[in-house]
């Protein structure tokens, strides 16, 4: 029986361990620098609140879905419960508001009807994403032809190929936001897999957060003898003559092993290599050329009342675009226009109803922003005067929020995951971000996408009718309905709801 260590305990940390530990051949220590096992599968509590820290839906679960073959085999259906959504989410656009329906056939009938001179390009779209998901998951048994095909190309070259229209590919598009880079810059082929197993394979949603699945699959690994050690940060993987043989923790315990696995970052494994020079140069090379995407903030709130039941509002995402310019955002950052650019927000009751003890609607608010100068920042990094100095307290006064920037791109690990926060407003809510930047933005961008959002209080028709046109014109009293002093008496209207 071989002695294995795995270096993390994200998802793919914990899977893998779940799977090793079953098989019965391997001695299995998963190694977590955190205090919680789980990564972004974790929680946390503000006050009586429970949040997720990064979890809106998990895609894959249906038949035929990939995420639900791993949990079938490894036995989560029995262990955790899954919401699964009706109505994927919510995009709306400068003159266009999409309901995207869970039932693939009825999204794409959908599009045919809003884009019927474009009905190739959508079936074209369709079936090439469905095929690169194909050829992934059946490399040893079929031909990756059409993965071969848009190997080098960008999300946005794929669609070009189709000959689409900018509203057309925006909507087809609207996941890009989740993997941190713009379609100009995003592969095509990582795109399509995740696309396709999340329009034709499902959303959902597990009860008890995404905390739940991470104490699954812990509790699968001890129960089959292995072991999840948290506050255990690797500092050092030994690797005598080239062959690694344990890893020394900054504790100063050591763990031999037959097999290191690594669920970090390439980077930060190259790092902890006692012999780095044993890695091919090639390799390191490519890994030293590796940057992070944009990252992002996130807010948590806690508003009274049900945003289905009082706003009309049922879907449990809502994308807000401002623009049909998808590649933008990367200008639109280095500006500090944020106004230009795209809000996610999740509304989880209504995917997973009784989510917090008390009946109230849990609302996380997410925005794109430069990944630079958020590695490695904690409390210990920022200096007593950054913190007098910062603006954002007086933002989170008016929307006391809990932000949480997630480190190192969109998907990297860090130690902010589950981090304490840095500012503390008047209003009573948490703040975490840089001293210049960020959440001030952040509260200005949902002002002005008021009368877009849910929180505008603007009734929106009910899952499943499709497309509507949006009504850009006037007021009853002449005001232009995207007014800005329109757009901040809503928002402030609306202030007294949010509660935490």
């Amino acid at each position: 029986m071989q002695d294995v260590i795995i270096i993390g305990s994200g998802l793919g940390g914990l899977v893998t361990g779940a799977y090793l530990s079953k098989e019965g051949s391997s001695n299995v220590t998963v190694l977590e620098r955190h205090y919680v096992h789980g990564g972004f599968a974790t929680s946390f509590r503000r006050r009586p609140w429970e949040f997720d820290v990064s979890l809106h839906c998990l895609s894959g679960l249906a038949q035929g879905g990939r995420v639900g073959q791993i949990f079938e085999e490894l036995g989560m259906f029995g262990r955790v419960e899954f919401h699964r959504a009706e109505n994927l989410y919510r995009a709306v656009f400068p003159e266009h508001d999409l309901s995207v329906s869970g039932d693939p056939g009825a999204y794409r009938e959908t599009l045919h009807r809003l884009f019927p001179q474009e009905r190739g390009a959508i079936d074209g779209f369709f079936h090439a994403c469905a095929e690169i998901r194909e050829e992934m998951i059946h490399t040893h048994s079929r031909k990756p032809s059409t993965i071969i095909a848009y190997k080098d190309d960008s999300l946005q070259q794929m669609m070009d190929r189709f000959t689409m229209s900018k509203e057309l590919q925006c909507m087809l598009a609207q996941f890009w936001v989740y993997f941190g880079l713009q379609p100009s810059e995003l592969s095509a082929v990582y795109f399509a897999y995740a696309w396709t197993d999340y329009h034709h394979f499902g959303g959902y949603y597990p009860q008890g957060r995404s905390q739940r699945i991470s104490d699954a699959l812990k509790a699968i690994i001890e129960e089959n003898g292995g072991r999840v050690i948290t506050r255990e940060d690797v500092e050092e993987i030994t690797a005598p003559g080239g062959r690694v043989n344990g890893v020394r923790t900054k504790r100063g315990h050591e763990y031999s092993a037959d097999l290191v696995i690594s669920n970090i970052h390439p980077g930060q494994t190259l790092s902890r290599l006692s012999d780095p020079g044993s890695v091919p140069a090639a390799y390191r090379e490519k890994v030293r050329r590796l940057r992070p995407s944009y990252s992002c903030l996130q807010a948590y709130l806690i508003m009274r009342g049900s945003l289905s039941e009082e706003y009309g509002e049922h879907h449990h995402e809502i994308f807000l675009n401002p623009t049909y310019d998808l590649n933008t955002i990367g200008e639109a950052i280095r500006t500090e226009q944020y106004e230009a650019m795209p809000l996610c927000i999740t509304a989880y009751e209504n995917i997973a109803p009784g989510y917090q003890p008390q009946p109230v609607t849990t609302l996380t608010v997410m925005q794109l922003c430069e990944a630079e100068g958020w590695t490695g920042a904690g409390r210990c990094g920022l200096s007593s005067k950054e913190r007098r100095d910062s603006r954002p307290v007086s933002a989170a006064a008016r929307i006391p929020v809990s932000g949480h920037q997630r480190p190192d791109g969109a998907y990297g690990a860090g130690d902010a995951a589950n981090g304490d926060p840095v500012y503390e407003s008047p209003a009573g809510g948490h703040l975490r971000r840089r001293p210049d930047r960020g959440a001030g933005a952040l509260q200005g961008a949902l002002a002005d996408h008021a009368d877009r959002g849910p929180l505008s209080g603007r009734r929106v028709e009910p899952p499943g009718s499709g497309v509507q046109r949006r009504d850009l014109g006037r007021t009853q009293s002449g005001e232009a309905a995207d007014g800005r002093a329109g757009l901040r008496r809503q928002t402030r209207c609306k202030r007294k709801h949010v509660i935490w």
